[in-house]
Formats: structure tokens, sequence, C-alpha cells
């Protein structure tokens, strides 16, 4: 009995200084200290005992900062997609740690980074028309044509009086259109060719030295959305 009780106790000390040892890699990668990795794994296991949030769980998640919004959805899947480094379909809490200090406490490189993931939607290192506009109709559609379109002189309240007459193959129609004309902005701005593409360096060097890239791409994703995740 001594020796199962010792065992009990060898397997918890070691898994102890496992996550200690886990923690303090983690908080070198990210921009949060030991106690506070250490608080939000605790809240992290206790809302997901299983150890991961899975796309259902983040789009609950992501959709409740948007209750007025069906497609909030949508968006959120590319977002998840952006922060699973393991590209397991699941953040487990050192994903979800590192994208939030991203969100919270990121610098613009950290930043740029994370939307060039969220882009390149097949994750084979470069980003095109396509991806970027699949992207930009979860966008819009989340958005629905606010602030951030003012780039296309589009006004929100055109667009809010316009949908509601509008059927929803219409509404879709004026989406993609919407982001194509934004797709061709902006690789217009990164001087890329109908049929070219743009590479991680590409995007990090432009972004970085031209202040309409770097508006036009920012636009795209409100990071005060981690703000607002309570862990």
């Amino acid at each position: 009995s001594s020796t199962f009780h010792q065992r009990v106790n060898d397997v918890s000390t070691s898994s102890m200084y496992r996550r200690r040892s886990s923690t303090k890699l983690l908080s070198g990668k990210t921009h949060f200290s030991y106690k506070e990795l250490e608080c939000m794994r605790k809240a992290f296991v206790r809302d997901y005992p299983q150890g991961w949030v899975n796309l259902y769980q983040f789009q609950q998640v992501f959709s409740a900062f948007f209750p007025f919004n069906r497609d909030a959805c949508d968006y959120a899947r590319h977002l998840l997609r952006s922060c699973d480094t393991d590209r397991d379909g699941v953040l487990n809490f050192d994903d979800f740690a590192q994208a939030l200090s991203v969100f919270r406490r990121g610098t613009d490189a950290e930043k740029l980074s994370l939307l060039f993931r969220v882009y390149d939607v097949n994750g084979d290192g470069v980003i095109t028309r396509n991806e970027m506009a699949e992207v930009l109709e979860s966008v819009l559609e989340i958005k629905q044509i606010a602030e951030e379109t003012t780039n296309l002189a589009v006004s929100s309240s055109e667009w809010t009086s316009s949908s509601s007459k509008n059927s929803e193959t219409e509404r879709r129609r004026r989406l993609s259109c919407l982001s194509s004309e934004y797709v061709s902005e902006l690789f217009g701005l990164f001087e890329v060719a109908d049929a070219g593409t743009i590479t991680c360096d590409e995007f990090l060097e432009k972004a970085n030295k031209d202040r309409n890239i770097h508006s036009c791409v920012f636009s795209t994703l409100d990071f005060s959305f981690g703000e607002n995740i309570q862990i």
C-alpha cells in the first residue's frame, strides 16, 4: 500500500514539475508572466477539462461578442485555424495563451504574422486572391460593411438600408463584389500581378513600410476582441 501511494505521489510530483516547466517555456513565448499563465491555465482547465477548445466551442465564445450577427462563426473558423499551431483542429492551452498574448499585448510584427496566417487559408505560405476574398467576405459579414470599409467608399447606412431590401442571394453577391474590390485594392498596394501571390516576407515587409497597407490589413481584424475574453 505504501508503495502504491509512493508511486501516486511520484506521478503527481512529476506532473507538477512538467507543468511548471511548460509554463516557464510558454512565458518565454508570450507577453504573460508565469503567475498570469498559471492563473489562466487553471481557468482554462476549469472551463475546458478536456484540455482543448474545439471549433464549435470557439465559435460559441466568438459569437457571444457578435450576438447580432449570424455569420460570426465563419470568421471564427479562420481565426481558430490561424491560432492552431499544431494544426490538429483544436486549441490547446498553449495555442490559446499564445494567441491571446498577440491579441492583448502583441507587437505590430506579431499581429501582422497572425494576420498573414488568417489570410493563408491552406497554409502553403502564400496568400492568393481567392484566399483573401474568402476571408474578407467573412469579415464583411461580421462588420456589416461598417467603418473598416470606408476605403471602398461604401457607407454603412447605405448598406443597411439596401441589405434589408435584398434577397440573401443579392446580399451574397454584393459581399462578393465588395470583397473582390478590397482584394484588388490591397493587391494593388502590394504591387502584385493579377495571377500573383503574396508571400509572408512580402506581407510583413510592405505592411511595415507602407502605412496604407498597414491600415488596410489591420482594419480586417479587431484585436480588441482579446480584451473581452475573461480568463
